[in-house]
């Protein structure tokens, strides 16, 4: 086993013995690579009621509509429909925690950090640590408001907007505030409804159950 692997192996034990509950309860673990039990999870996720959209952390309540309705319109989701609701909470939640998650990823210990890299990759180390949503919304939020009020203009003229700074904008070399803005969203309202009740049930996704056995290959059985 070289140097590399027992890092590995290290970190994963920590990551074990953190989440099986075989340190006593309250001890704290020195900052390295953690992954979430993957049985407290499957019992929250199979506990959780229904989805009540908390007051947004990171943006006031227009940008909020703003986030919600861009959401809307992405998802072709009716206004009001609850799952852009929580897809825009999401946008908020991880727009918010992003300034601790980068806090965070910089002030590791040169050790930790060695491991985080061998672990994720260097990329994805260096993009969490660089990487500020907080700016990106609040330019991109910006920009649309230099083009009146985005919630109060009719739909074909948000549609438009929107348009000029996706991936459909005929120059895609051409980059500024919008368009940044607009693949951010894009990007956390994929991962947000699909990762929904609603777009968990839209793929057929069964991992969050209990079996008594497993229910197998549906097409084989048909």
């Amino acid at each position: 086993m070289n140097r590399r692997d027992w890092m590995l192996t290290v970190g994963g034990a920590a990551a074990g013995m953190g989440a099986s509950g075989l340190l006593p309860a309250g001890t704290l673990l020195p900052p390295g690579l953690y992954l979430p039990s993957s049985e407290h999870l499957g019992h929250a996720l199979m506990s959780a009621g229904t989805f009540q959209s908390p007051a947004p952390r990171f943006f006031s309540p227009p940008e909020f509509a703003i986030i919600r309705k861009i959401a809307e319109l992405i998802l072709g989701e009716e206004p009001g429909t609850p799952v852009a609701g929580e897809v825009a909470a999401w946008i908020d939640l991880k727009v918010s925690s992003s300034a601790g998650v980068r806090a965070a990823a910089t002030g590791l210990e040169s050790q930790y950090r060695t491991l985080a890299i061998a672990y994720y990759g260097g990329a994805s180390v260096h993009d969490i640590e660089s990487f500020d949503p907080q700016t990106i919304c609040r330019e991109g939020l910006a920009w649309l408001r230099e083009r009146g009020d985005f919630v109060s203009l009719d739909a074909n003229r948000q549609i438009e907007l929107l348009n000029s700074i996706s991936d459909a904008r005929p120059d895609k070399n051409d980059e500024n505030a919008g368009t940044r803005f607009f693949a951010f969203i894009k990007s956390e309202t994929i991962r947000g409804f699909y990762t929904s009740r609603t777009g968990l049930k839209e793929l057929d996704f069964r991992g969050n159950g209990f079996y008594a056995s497993s229910p197998g290959c549906r097409a084989k059985k048909e």
